[in-house]
């Protein structure tokens, strides 16, 4: 990779660390949620509302650790249930609530995705 293009990259991954940021406040303040959890609830929504956890880290770039680390709040929260099928498959599943909060915080993700933060 040569100077220019490290250097665009660069730029382009602070500008993303910035919008992220933004929408971390936003959701937080008015929703009591991430951007990361957002993005948790709109995969189990968009996959019909029950995925395995294995598929929900690989979408969601993390290790089953760390998804497990984002899932324990939100499954406190009543956004999202952990099931185990009996042959072992673990699945998280989004609850009414966790729809009804995705549903709201897409106005507020919108909001700072189109007029910023």
């Amino acid at each position: 990779m040569n100077p220019q293009n490290f250097q665009e990259h660069t730029e382009q991954h602070r500008r993303y660390a910035r919008i992220a940021l933004a929408l971390d406040e936003a959701l937080g303040t008015h929703h009591g949620i991430g951007w990361a959890d957002w993005l948790l609830l709109d995969l189990l929504q968009a996959e019909g509302g029950h995925v395995t956890t294995a598929h929900a880290a690989k979408c969601q770039g993390l290790t089953p650790t760390h998804l497990l680390q984002q899932v324990l709040p939100m499954e406190k929260l009543g956004l999202l249930r952990r099931t185990r099928t009996p042959e072992g498959a673990r699945f998280l599943t989004i609850a009414s609530s966790g729809q009804r909060v995705l549903q709201e915080a897409r106005y507020t993700a919108e909001a700072v995705l189109t007029h910023g933060s």
